[in-house]
């Protein structure tokens, strides 16, 4: 009721012109029952032809004054398509399109051009690079397609390894990109379209600048490429489901469907072993929600749901088969629309610290535009982390003794900034700090006289940040499509020097994180040591070092398989198989072995900082990956969600949104400040976690 009564009188009215536009959107917020509701006015302009001008959130329309801030500022073509867009957060942006409608030049914030070629088909054959003040213009990916001759090839109709004589006419056979090259020829692609097999070759320097000019197709390129292949495999069944992949370890997973086409089981088996179910059984409703998921390792979860209209989750229940033992329990209790109100535990019972009952369950209030205010929980007692991090002590299992209550406070202003966190007296309290003329903002922590005015100088022209929470030791390099490129984690000379301990991040063509290095000083001989992840279909390989290699494969829902080739630590299963059991969100709350025995559980603070963390060892921990959201956290402690980064010490991500204004015109702003509710998949737009 509590949220009703703040919601009272607090409507959404949208203003439309004549021709049917909004060019105001009035919204009413409070976060106090019976307080006076703010007014928070959306103003967009529109040109004659109807096509928009301008946009501007209530923060900046409050600014008032003859020259207004605004979120973005749009100069269409007659065609519609825009020529220019000046944004608040990302700066100015241009491009330029062809009579078919694709771009053929563009130019961001920070004066990087890229270029686009086409053939008559209008499928892109290039595009180029050229990043103000880095020298020349470099091809970073190239397209050859089956039905093209090669740069400098010839037609040969008799040769049989020719990609136009193999049906791969129309098909992309050849990717080069920023991480090396994906091949789709070998075995070409199925009727219903997806491809047989792909091959990956990556760079062998991940610090090269990569340039696939067609003038170095002999000279240049084959000593670009490393010469180890990675090949993955695809058999499907007539539907075009993957009945079977086979990894570029050569381990193999195979999948079941019902006749309705869902996933129905699973198996994995690694190269030269046996199978080892990983989904026994799965069922659902009519409309299509799990209902029951047993486990190849002999743990069952069931979920329940509302009935009929809204469909929402109501609980999820983990067993283990064995000794019917109750190992998770979750109930939501949600409000009207849909906003988690209650996240119950019933499997624990109140603990006791220092006289005070610590209850397991959660309770999130919301204020009337539905952003997360107060959240209330368990924590470690000591060692209770900064968001970036986990406890310093690991407990096993989790200690009665050294958990307490937390009560978290938010605040936003009008434009959707998280402005401060009060951590209720578990901890310092936390200011975010807003730029006054655009919606970038730093933390506090590491720069506790920071004012507003200063805030963009720690953010280059595309609203990149250019050091790690405002701290100047830890810089940040963004590539040329405002890709994170590298972290610096300990500075000891300029910020190019070899001596310093970073890390480099390359991407494919589909913008997702191929490969992960590292660089750090170690042992007491203080040399240099490199250290690995290569991101493939269904496989990581994780290498540290030339001491341990690791092999993760990725299986259905959360579920990993470990198998160290090198270096496998003492006291761990090797192979060893850890099912995520995961909540709504897709956290991973708690890892169980193929016994259904605990090893690892995690409990998040909303906005993603660990809580409450219990396992049995540290390795353990240091070999688990996915966390909140179901995301790989990286050592600096900024969680990758495949097309951003995110900060969860203050609620924001890293740089503006590659989609644009999807999730508002806040190009900043995580899942609309309601983390309990909605989660965000690929670091774009905010989604009901239900889905």
């Amino acid at each position: 009721m509590a949220l009703l009564t703040v919601c009272t009188g607090t409507p959404t009215i949208r203003v439309r012109d004549n021709r049917g536009q909004a060019v105001r959107t009035l919204r009413y917020n409070r976060n106090v029952a019976g307080g006076v509701a703010t007014q928070c006015i959306e103003r967009n302009t529109f040109n004659d032809l109807g096509q928009p001008s301008s946009s501007q959130d209530a923060r900046f329309f409050a600014q008032g004054g003859n020259s207004p801030t605004l979120n973005f500022q749009h100069t269409p073509a007659l065609s519609g398509q825009v020529l220019q867009t000046v944004s608040a957060d990302a700066g100015t942006t241009q491009t330029f399109h062809d009579i078919a409608g694709h771009p053929i030049w563009q130019r961001d914030a920070r004066g990087t051009v890229q270029t686009f070629t086409y053939d008559a088909q209008g499928r892109p054959l290039t595009r180029s690079e050229q990043v103000e003040g880095k020298g020349p213009t470099y091809v970073r990916e190239r397209w050859t397609y089956g039905d093209a001759l090669p740069p400098g090839g010839s037609y040969d109709a008799t040769d049989t390894t020719d990609p136009r004589n193999l049906n791969l006419r129309g098909q992309v056979v050849q990717h080069y990109d920023t991480a090396g090259l994906l091949d789709h020829g070998a075995r070409g692609f199925t009727v219903q379209g997806p491809v047989q097999q792909e091959v990956r070759t990556l760079a062998q320097d991940p610090q090269a600048e990569i340039d696939w000019n067609a003038a170095g197709l002999a000279t240049h390129w084959p000593g670009v490429l490393d010469p180890t292949p990675y090949p993955t495999s695809w058999q499907y069944n007539a539907l075009g489901q993957v009945l079977a992949q086979t990894d570029a370890a050569g381990h193999q997973r195979n999948s079941t469907y019902d006749l309705a086409g869902r996933l129905f089981g699973s198996t994995v088996t690694l190269k030269g072993g046996s199978p080892q179910s990983v989904v026994r059984t799965q069922t659902y409703n009519a409309a299509g929600q799990l209902l029951v998921k047993q486990a190849g390792t002999g743990v069952t979860t069931t979920h329940t749901y509302e009935p009929q209209l809204t469909q929402r989750l109501l609980t999820i229940k983990t067993t283990r088969d064995s000794d019917r033992a109750t190992l998770q329990s979750k109930q939501y209790t949600y409000d009207p629309v849909g906003n988690v109100t209650v996240l119950q535990d019933p499997l624990s019972q109140p603990q006791y610290f220092k006289g005070q009952a610590i209850s397991p369950d959660k309770t999130y209030t919301y204020d009337a535009l539905y952003q997360l205010i107060q959240a209330t929980g368990r924590q470690n007692a000591t060692g209770t982390p900064t968001d970036t991090g986990t406890p310093a002590g690991i407990l096993s299992p989790p200690d009665p003794v050294n958990l307490q209550s937390y009560t978290r406070s938010y605040t936003y202003d009008l434009g959707g900034n998280l402005t401060g966190v009060n951590l209720n007296g578990a901890g310092a309290n936390r200011k975010v700090v807003v730029a006054p003329n655009s919606n970038r903002a730093l933390s506090n922590a590491n720069i506790p006289t920071l004012n507003a005015g200063a805030v963009d100088t720690y953010f280059d022209a595309a609203g990149n940040a250019i050091c790690l929470d405002g701290n100047s030791l830890q810089p940040l390099t963004w590539n040329g499509l405002n890709q994170l490129q590298s972290v610096t984690f300990v500075y000891r000379h300029d910020q190019n020097s070899d001596e310093n301990d970073r890390e480099y991040y390359i991407y494919g063509g589909d913008g997702q994180r191929v490969r992960k290095t590292r660089y750090a000083k170690v042992g007491a001989a203080y040399s240099q040591q490199q250290d690995d992840v290569i991101y493939l279909p269904g496989l990581e390989l994780r290498r540290q070092g030339a001491t341990k290699t690791l092999e993760v494969l990725v299986l259905d829902d959360g579920a990993r398989l470990l198998h160290w080739t090198v270096g496998a630590p003492a006291g761990i299963a090797n192979p060893q198989l850890r099912l995520a059991i995961q909540d709504r969100l897709g956290s991973c709350s708690m890892e169980l072995d193929t016994a259904g025995q605990l090893i690892t559980q995690e409990e998040y603070f909303p906005f993603g900082g660990t809580a409450v963390l219990a396992a049995a060892t540290q390795s353990d921990v240091d070999n688990k990956t996915i966390r909140y959201s179901g995301k790989e956290r990286d050592a600096t402690g900024l969680y990758y969600y495949g097309f951003r980064y995110y900060q969860p010490w203050i609620g924001r991500w890293l740089n503006t949104d590659p989609a644009g204004t999807v999730d508002g015109l806040n190009l900043y702003g995580m899942v609309k400040n309601n983390p309990a509710s909605l989660r965000d998949h690929a670091g774009l737009v905010g989604e009901d976690g239900n889905r």
